[in-house]
């Protein structure tokens, strides 16, 4: 029998029997057993919530009083209160709050070691206590953010860093030692990597390796920090681990975290993390941003968090700008705060409301003192640097536009510095680098985005010669000296140089040009083409580069150095690793596609950073033709095994290669006649014209006897390549124009006569001759844009600014136009910006592109032949080509081949698109099939409205 005055009495007061519920009305048995069991279930369920209250407020005393314990600087808990304190931080307290709940709005100043031991260890063993809202609806984390940032720093800590995530996921299940060095396990929190319950009763002696205190060094690893730990414990951790138990638990917790971001919480929690006080290191109670945590939280926030705008207008990036006009900032940690937030979200730097961040630092630094404007140029930088970095998959125009409104405003009259130095045969060294700079006037007063620097240094003699070096060694160092010194750059993104000639550059020069003293130019992009460089040189003057090429001889010793762990490994910001092998005969070529997957294995091992998708290997062989293949990267990601790889070369040309199956089969129809549309001779043909096979004729303006297929300049070859590349059977005329200059000064077909003629008292004549070309139907013309950039008029160069002329302009590999003529009035876009000549050697200018829409014509021209010989008597079969042999009628077949994007602007053409209308599709290889495909595509390209928008009045057959 229970005592009145007991415990139990107290709680449970004596209750009314259930008979004196029930009704005295009379009823059946059932009803008065349902009433009875409602009752029954009513009692039982307020009971239950007066013992869930009384339980949340015995839990919520030990909430309170194991921070009271804290407060007072005790490092161990009561002996007779530990049990209880340990299972309490698994309860729910008052108002639903949980222990993390309590600790965030509680507990003031820095978090004992107790209380970070506890935290830890109680985030890692029940991490949906992070998750959970109080009856506020509040997660712990935001309340922490608000009023103890230490906490969510803490919690945060725990999550292992991506590359360290890498490395042991890579590693999980195999036996000890796991290769790194250090071990990625010293990356690891020693709270996750030596776990314990806190169900588990242990001396806080035995875990303080879980309260890491950075400011006190020790020889024990488990007490130093990340840093001091992987630097006097290089030892293997893998058989002290269990590394799938430590990551599952992890990925638990990021999970949480994540979850308790979601839902524009983010937003909200980084707001608070970002308060005035957190940069003010002398504040009454310092809740200092500690950056390293601060970019794990970045990391796990959505993506959306960052171009979000407060009421105020601004995003959290331009709301940490604006702290530079308070007072009592830590100019540093706002600077660190602001690159992790521009690394972690680039886009956010493009974000405009009110304003966008970089007219927003502009704004700020007319107000501050000076050391603050030191600050915002050093942020400006920054910005600049990201900015010049930033991709995107949209149009290449379209994103520069996107920069120059960033770094400049709207300024559509922007100078473009290009230096070109392809060709040049000079030495390039102080003299010249002098010389250029007395002729041009150039003066960089912000180069900070120097990107990039490509230099072309073919030297000779070839590489086999015999002959004496150069008398100038490691011209370059007096260049880099000039950019340094002179410029004042202090950023080069991209640093491209082919130095693959028989004198390259020493090691000590590369050194001495790009890190003497203090210098370091901050190279993001290196591809310097010299042959089996030293790791080492590249550890030394661009410790931060990201993206690395190389280049290699064949000599497998030189790879197994770059894969080691002394090797690539030293570059700890590579992201991206292209490389480039060119064995010299087939024996090393064969022991370089042998040791090709230990080398992938080994450096994607010792490269934290770099994965089998990130790592591309091409050996450039004589059993490969040249070409290079990767059988190593992942089907999934690259598209298949064998798929080419260009290596920061430019491919031979994809839009050519979609022609091909077109032009086969219009070929094919013009030859399969009786009477043979063309005969393409495939013989005496001239020893320099050896590429060209086909029907070409020619004629040498020279008066020393010179063939016409023979000249200093391979150009013009390369554009009757390119003609034939689009039309195989097209027919060349060659005009072989008399450059001596000396023989015949006088003579009319110099190039010093022909541009005479074009400036001078000729000009006239010339145009006069393209009007009559032109209007009397009796050629049509297509011009070249000249690439000189905005500033240029191409109106006044001959002939694309003559009446009639079609102008093209050469396009980038997404179809967008080439920056040179982003500015000039075009009437289509064909590639030519990224291609490869005939010599697979990168290639670029409108010229290509010209050449490729003569090309396009002659294909276009030639279905129309072929129609009118096999149907003659289809009206239509004879009126297409005299529509498309006149300018207004090619313009508008390429039209039809020109698909309407629905942004391209007035003055720029569309790009040129042929293969979605010429195609064979349908085509099914009999006779009658052919001629009813051909005269499809012959309507596709001239439609009846398009003859009568031609021949209004009618189409001249004579």
């Amino acid at each position: 029998m229970v005592q009145p005055n007991s415990k139990i009495s107290r709680a449970f007061p004596t209750t009314p029997t259930v008979n004196a519920l029930l009704p005295s009305t009379k009823g059946s048995e059932k009803e008065r057993k349902q009433l009875s069991t409602k009752a029954h279930d009513s009692t039982k369920s307020a009971l239950d919530q007066k013992l869930q209250k009384k339980k949340q407020r015995e839990t919520q005393g030990q909430h309170e009083d194991i921070i009271d314990h804290w407060r007072l600087g005790h490092d161990e808990p009561p002996p007779e209160d530990e049990k209880s304190w340990r299972q309490s931080l698994f309860e729910t307290g008052s108002s639903e709050s949980n222990f993390f709940h309590i600790v965030a709005t509680q507990h003031k100043g820095k978090i004992p070691k107790m209380g970070r031991d506890w935290l830890e260890r109680l985030a890692l063993e029940s991490p949906s206590l992070l998750t959970k809202e109080n009856e506020y609806r509040s997660f712990a984390i935001e309340q922490g953010a608000n009023k103890l940032p230490g906490l969510v720093f803490l919690i945060s800590d725990l999550v292992i860093p991506d590359s360290t995530r890498k490395a042991l996921e890579a590693s999980a299940g195999h036996e000890a030692p796991c290769g790194h060095e250090p071990c990625p396990l010293w990356g690891v929190s020693p709270a996750l990597r030596q776990f314990r319950s806190l169900k588990e009763t242990i001396p806080l002696a035995n875990v303080a390796a879980r309260a890491i205190d950075a400011s006190a060094p020790s020889n024990n690893p488990d007490t130093q920090s990340e840093d001091q730990a992987a630097e006097t414990s290089p030892q293997c951790l893998h058989d002290q681990v269990s590394v799938g138990d430590l990551l599952k638990r992890e990925r638990n917790l990021r999970n949480a975290l994540k979850q308790a971001l979601a839902n524009g919480r983010a937003h909200e929690i980084l707001k608070y993390l970002l308060y005035e006080n957190r940069f003010d290191p002398d504040s009454d109670n310092p809740q200092i941003v500690e950056i390293k945590s601060f970019q794990n939280i970045l990391n796990l926030c959505p993506d959306n968090t960052f171009i979000k705008e407060d009421s105020e207008g601004y995003t959290l990036l331009q709301s940490t700008v604006n702290l530079f006009d308070k007072s009592l900032i830590k100019y540093e940690l706002q600077y660190d705060v602001i690159g992790a937030l521009v690394q972690r979200s680039p886009a956010s730097m493009f974000f405009e409301a009110k304003t966008n961040v970089y007219r927003r630092l502009d704004e700020v630094g007319k107000r501050i003192q000076r050391e603050g404007k030191d600050w915002i140029d050093k942020v400006r930088n920054l910005i600049k640097g990201e900015c010049i970095r930033y991709k995107e998959d949209i149009p290449d125009a379209e994103l520069q536009a996107k920069k120059r409104k960033l770094l400049y405003g709207h300024c559509e009259n922007e100078k473009k510095l290009s230096l070109n130095l392809t060709g040049e045969s000079a030495i390039i060294d102080d003299v010249y680098v002098k010389m250029i700079i007395q002729k041009s006037g150039l003066q960089l007063e912000t180069a900070d985005g120097a990107e990039p620097y490509r230099s072309k240094r073919k030297q000779s003699p070839p590489l086999d010669s015999t002959g004496p070096p150069t008398a100038f060694p490691d011209p370059y160092v007096g260049f880099f000296d000039w950019l340094w010194n002179n410029c004042e750059v202090r950023k080069i993104m991209t640093l491209d140089i082919d130095d693959d000639g028989p004198e390259p550059h020493t090691n000590a020069g590369i050194r001495a040009g790009l890190s003497t003293g203090e210098r370091d130019f901050g190279i993001e992009v290196w591809k310097w083409k010299k042959y089996d460089m030293c790791v080492d040189t590249i550890v030394k003057v661009a410790p931060k580069v990201r993206e690395l090429h190389l280049f290699s001889r064949g000599n497998t010793a030189v790879l197994r150095g770059w894969s080691c762990r002394s090797g690539l490994a030293k570059l700890t910001e590579l992201e991206k690793l292209f490389v480039e092998i060119y064995p010299t005969n087939e024996k090393d070529e064969q022991d370089c596609r042998a040791y090709a997957e230990e080398f992938m294995s080994k450096v994607t091992k010792h490269c934290l950073r770099l994965d089998r998708n990130s790592v591309i290997i091409g050996i450039y062989g004589k059993s490969s033709g040249g070409q290079s293949v990767n059988l190593l990267a992942d089907p999934a990601v690259s598209g298949g095994v064998g798929q080419t790889l260009s290596l920061g070369r430019p491919k031979r040309d994809e839009w050519v290669k979609e022609l091909r199956a077109y032009t086969e089969f219009i070929t094919n129809l013009g030859m399969d006649m009786p009477d043979g549309v063309s005969e393409v001779p495939k013989s005496k043909l001239p020893s320099k014209l050896g590429d060209l096979e086909g029907a070409q004729w020619g004629w040498p303006f020279r008066a020393d006897d010179q063939e016409y297929f023979v000249g200093p300049c391979k150009h013009g070859t390369e554009m009757a390549i390119c003609v034939r590349d689009i039309c195989p059977v097209a027919e060349l005329y060659i005009a072989r124009l008399d450059d001596s200059g000396t023989l015949e000064p006088n003579q009319k077909f110099t190039i010093k006569s022909c541009v005479e003629a074009l400036r001078d008292e000729d000009k006239i004549a010339f145009e006069k001759l393209v009007k009559g070309a032109v209007d009397g139907h009796k050629a049509v013309l297509f011009g070249s844009l000249p690439d000189l950039g905005p500033n240029a008029d191409a109106s006044s160069y001959s002939p694309v600014g003559l009446h009639g002329v079609i102008k093209i302009s050469s396009a980038t590999r997404s179809g967008d136009v080439a920056s040179d003529n982003l500015h000039q009035r075009s009437d289509f876009l064909l590639p030519g910006d990224e291609i490869e000549d005939s010599n697979g050697e990168s290639a670029r200018g409108s010229s290509f592109a010209t050449a490729y829409a003569a090309g396009l014509a002659s294909l276009v021209l030639y279905p129309f032949r072929v129609l009118n010989l096999r149907d003659p008597e289809s009206s239509h079969a004879r009126k297409a080509p005299l529509v498309a042999k006149t300018s207004a009628g090619m313009k508008l077949v390429f039209g039809h081949l020109a698909p309407e994007t629905g942004s391209a602007r007035n003055n720029i053409g569309r790009f040129v698109r042929p293969f979605q209308k010429l195609s064979p599709k349908g085509h099914k290889g009999t006779g009658e099939d052919s001629l009813r495909r051909l005269s499809e595509i012959v309507h596709d390209l001239v439609s009846d409205e398009d003859i009568q928008e031609v021949f209004p009045g009618g189409v001249p057959f004579d």
